[in-house]
């Protein structure tokens, strides 16, 4: 037997059992970043390889238990950092920074590590609301005669590094009546956006592994949305209210974009309905591997 060829054969089987796994929700996409926490475990393995160069199965079975031990890390430790969010009684700070009335518009930059993230829009009386169960960083700006405020929210470097652990819980509440522009770097994500009372006219965010959830709303006349994920799993909800066109570049994702029945142009899909609705979504996607799912009209 071709030993090349056995060992390919391996790896793609195994690959793809990885894969199964994660689409199927047993694993999270995170396994990705638990590769970093299990490093030292490669050096053993590579350790033995190079002992028992010439003995093939003690060396395939050295990488099987590896794997084995990604898979298991990922499920009873992996998991519970990736399930969905209740915000209670366990925030330990609350930071609200009060609306003044000159403010018009907003910008809000999030520089996070692991989080477990929620935006909810909040009330007209405070700019915005924070509250987290540990130590971030804000920090805000006014400009233009203070007819517009810069927010910066952060982890400590610390925990901003710490980018495989969802162990934070960040919940923000931004004020309803002006335009809000929003950039966020994020690690691992457990994320719940709901834009739906929220004038979102900018959508920047990068995510490395996790699971988002994005609710659009119908207040702004011109959304644009840049997402950059990695190994995700990402659901978007748009109201049937919305024309959305939605460029997707992705690698090993997949999406239910073929099944909207919307018009395709290349890498372009474009909603039936995009011509004479009033509001317009425009969604620039690119993902690693994972799941994409569109909910058009919820």
């Amino acid at each position: 037997m071709d030993k090349n060829k056995w060992m390919s054969g391996l790896f793609l089987i195994t690959l793809g059992l990885v894969f199964l796994l994660a689409n199927l929700g047993i694993i999270s996409w995170s396994f990705i970043f638990n590769i970093v926490t299990l490093w030292p475990l490669l050096l053993i393995i590579v350790g033995i390889n190079i002992m028992f160069k010439k003995n093939y199965v003690i060396r395939i079975f050295t990488w099987i238990i590896f794997i084995a031990a990604l898979i298991g890390y990922s499920v009873f430790t992996g998991n519970y950092k990736y399930m969905h969010h209740s915000y209670d009684s366990s925030y330990t700070q609350g930071n609200a920074v009060l609306m003044d009335e000159s403010i018009e518009s907003a910008y809000l930059e999030l520089k996070l590590g692991g989080t477990d993230l929620g935006i909810v829009g909040g009330t007209s009386e405070a700019l915005v609301d924070i509250k987290a169960n540990d130590t971030i960083y804000h920090s805000v700006e006014t400009n233009n005669n203070n007819r517009h405020a810069n927010i910066n929210i952060e982890n400590s470097s610390e925990e901003f590094f710490n980018r495989n652990r969802i162990n934070q819980k960040i919940n923000l509440s931004l004020n309803t009546e002006i335009p809000w522009k929003i950039h966020a770097k994020v690690g691992a994500i457990a994320g719940n956006l709901d834009f739906r009372d929220i004038l979102i006219e900018e959508l920047k965010i990068q995510v490395g592994a996790g699971d988002l959830d994005i609710r659009f709303g119908a207040l702004a006349s011109n959304t644009t949305a840049e997402i950059n994920a990695g190994a995700s799993n990402l659901k978007l909800y748009i109201p049937s209210s919305t024309g959305v066109k939605i460029n997707s570049t992705s690698v090993l994702s997949s999406t239910n974009l073929k099944d909207l029945g919307w018009t395709r142009l290349g890498r372009e899909y474009i909603s039936p309905n995009y011509e004479e609705t009033e509001n317009k979504l425009y969604v620039d996607l690119k993902m690693g591997v994972g799941n994409m799912n569109v909910f058009f009209g919820e």
